[in-house]
């Protein structure tokens, strides 16, 4: 496709140039000297290295993910940093049954398409999608652009319309209509790049298990999203939402406890 276009190119420059018809393009003896001992091989082959490199790229930085390419080649994670950052885990419904319904290859058909139909309203919204857990997303915002118009509370709702929109085509394909816990927790956490021959940048600390926590609360519960009482008082949280108190989380080993509420529209 590329040499197609390079050649049409050449003879469109011909013909304006030399005012001759496409057809005398073809035909010219300076032409196909150009093809055969000219530059045209010369700029297939510049323009093939160049397109191969933007893709390589791209393909690279969308399997590290939103971000990521960046910070490795700047080494900005090569040593520890604390973040303050806001963290969604967003889990599919009684995933659990339904991988057993569909079998292993199906499941993993639905995760795909779930997750692809999600993608857009996580970076519409802003969010860094961080990584798949099975059927877990892990959603992060920097603290600005997280509470900015509350984008990460309306991240959630986003998600279950484009559920809602596409449900017909999910119940075609799958026989059932998907629906999704999510936890909303804020806090510092430890951003660093890991590993040797398989690197990663990862996040760690108590915001990351509260995160969870939260999450597991709300599975139990059979709620839509549960957030944490930080999320409450640093945001303001829009009109068309309202906030029910749901309890206290306590923590293994701690005498800490985390307030959580669920949110709804």
């Amino acid at each position: 496709m590329i040499t197609i276009i390079i050649f049409n190119v050449v003879i469109t420059s011909r013909m304006i140039r030399e005012e001759m018809t496409y057809g005398e393009v073809l035909a010219d003896s300076n032409f196909h000297l150009y093809l055969l001992e000219g530059n045209f091989s010369v700029a297939v082959v510049y323009t093939l290295f160049f397109v191969f490199s933007i893709n390589f790229v791209r393909m690279i930085s969308r399997k590290m993910g939103q971000g990521m390419l960046l910070s490795y080649i700047l080494g900005t994670y090569y040593r520890p940093v604390h973040q303050a950052r806001i963290i969604m885990f967003v889990r599919l419904v009684d995933s659990k049954n339904i991988s057993r319904k569909l079998g292993s290859l199906q499941f993993h058909k639905l995760l795909n398409d779930l997750f692809y139909d999600l993608t857009i309203p996580v970076i519409s919204n802003r969010g860094i999608i961080f990584e798949y857990v099975e059927d877990l997303m892990v959603v992060t915002w920097s603290m600005n652009k997280g509470l900015e118009n509350a984008q990460c509370i309306r991240t959630y709702f986003d998600l279950q319309d484009i559920l809602v929109e596409n449900k017909d085509e999910y119940y075609d394909k799958f026989d059932f209509k998907p629906k999704l816990h999510a936890s909303l927790h804020t806090g510092s956490v430890v951003r660093a790049e890991i590993g040797e021959v398989q690197t990663q940048i990862v996040f760690h600390g108590n915001t990351m298990n509260t995160a969870s926590r939260i999450l597991q609360k709300c599975i139990e519960l059979n709620a839509g999203l549960l957030v944490s009482d930080h999320i409450i008082h640093m945001i303001g949280l829009p009109g068309e939402y309202s906030k029910s108190f749901v309890g206290d989380i306590e923590f293994k080993g701690k005498n800490e406890t985390e307030t959580i509420f669920e949110i709804t529209n």
